[in-house]
């Protein structure tokens, strides 16, 4: 009997307390390979995929164009007299704008300001609102603060701003004074929850009358500006949803397919680096291929959470919660992943679905080596 063999006869019989991962390794395991692949998405997505998206679609032409029926759309808005700009330089920015108009508004009120400040009147004595109230009727809904004495109306039919709001909000237009706290807070009020209300209710109500620049030669109206900047945005989307799966797709592909089969133990990078091994939970014996494959599909899955955000160097945070499909397929890999940490802290051998799925378990190369030892071979 040769060496080899005495030591594997001295094996036999060996008892070893074999331990898997442990639970705060195993999650660390699923995170580390979770941000390689987003990481990974995010470099491909921003360098080599969105560019190339842009070549080949004419992204810039159709960027140019929707700009410029935005500002067209704007124009309307102006023109009608029903939002206002101070400068050049902000008329495109509609907060710095609505800000501007609020203020115009109040002073209509305030210190007896041009009529054509008071946007509100003026739109609605020409159009309907499309739920049917009337004028008084939607200041009535939204004038929370009662600023206004809706039994006292000028000749043009518009409702008097009560006495105390106006001294309380006349140093908001003196520049030697100011408001005190309470003015402050009853100004701030009424821009959020009744200027604006009543703003975007307007919109709603030129949108189902559809307007147009006041003047004899043909233009395209607002719905129809709405309607070309509408399919801008749905190819927006679409670009960033495209862009988003790709890189998200190759990156996945790249370390949770390749990489393991191409790694004799079928190890992820983060177990590479870590040093971890997943083994047939009753054999444990390396997994073959084609568990390899079905493991790469499962934690695919588990790191959908991060395709939300793959686009983000490209567009803003707040825009990528706005593509519904991009935040519903996170949604639900979020809930997969949150219950693949509860499955974790709750199995007796640390595992996550993955591992469940596989009929597998995690454990540290040197806990390996010693159930090969003792069932009498080496790694």
């Amino acid at each position: 009997m040769d060496e080899k063999d005495n030591e594997q006869q001295s094996h036999r019989g060996t008892t070893l307390d074999v331990f898997p991962l442990t639970k705060g390794k195993r999650m660390l395991l699923f995170l580390g390979d979770f941000f390689l692949v987003f990481i990974f998405a995010l470099f491909l997505s921003n360098i080599i995929v969105y560019p190339i998206a842009k070549s080949v679609t004419d992204y810039d032409t159709k960027e140019s164009l929707n700009v410029a029926n935005e500002q067209s759309r704007y124009t309307i808005l102006y023109e009608n007299d029903l939002l206002f700009y101070q400068t050049a330089e902000t008329k495109n920015n509609i907060n710095d704008n609505l800000e501007y108009t609020y203020d115009l508004y109040l002073s209509f009120y305030v210190k007896g300001g041009s009529s054509e400040y008071e946007i509100f009147h003026h739109y609605y004595s020409k159009y309907p609102n499309k739920d049917g109230k009337t004028y008084l009727e939607l200041i009535g809904e939204y004038d929370s603060l009662g600023m206004f004495d809706r039994s006292r109306l000028d000749e043009a039919g518009r409702p008097t701003m009560k006495k105390e709001y106006q001294d309380m909000f006349e140093p908001a237009f003196d520049e030697k004074d100011q408001m005190d706290e309470e003015g402050s807070a009853a100004y701030e009020s009424a821009f959020n929850h009744y200027f604006l209300t009543m703003f975007y209710t307007m919109m709603g109500d030129i949108e189902a009358n559809d307007l147009s620049l006041p003047v004899d030669h043909p233009t395209q109206s607002y719905n129809d500006l709405t309607a070309l900047i509408r399919d801008y945005e749905d190819f927006y989307d679409l670009v960033a949803i495209a862009c988003s799966a790709m890189s998200f797709g190759i990156a996945a592909i790249a370390l949770y397919f390749v990489y393991p089969l191409v790694n004799k133990k079928g190890r992820t990078p983060t177990q590479s680096v870590i040093k971890v091994d997943r083994v047939d939970r009753v054999s444990f014996a390396l997994l073959p291929r084609r568990v390899r494959l079905l493991e790469g599909l499962y934690a695919t899955v588990l790191t959908l959470p991060c395709l939300l955000f793959v686009p983000v160097p490209t567009v803003s945070v707040n825009y990528v919660f706005s593509i519904s499909t991009l935040l519903g397929i996170s949604i639900v890999g979020l809930l997969l992943v949150i219950s693949a940490f509860f499955t974790v802290i709750f199995d007796k051998f640390n595992r996550g679905l993955t591992e469940i799925f596989t009929h597998s378990v995690s454990m540290k190369e040197e806990m390996l080596d010693e159930i090969y030892k003792a069932k009498g071979y080496y790694v």
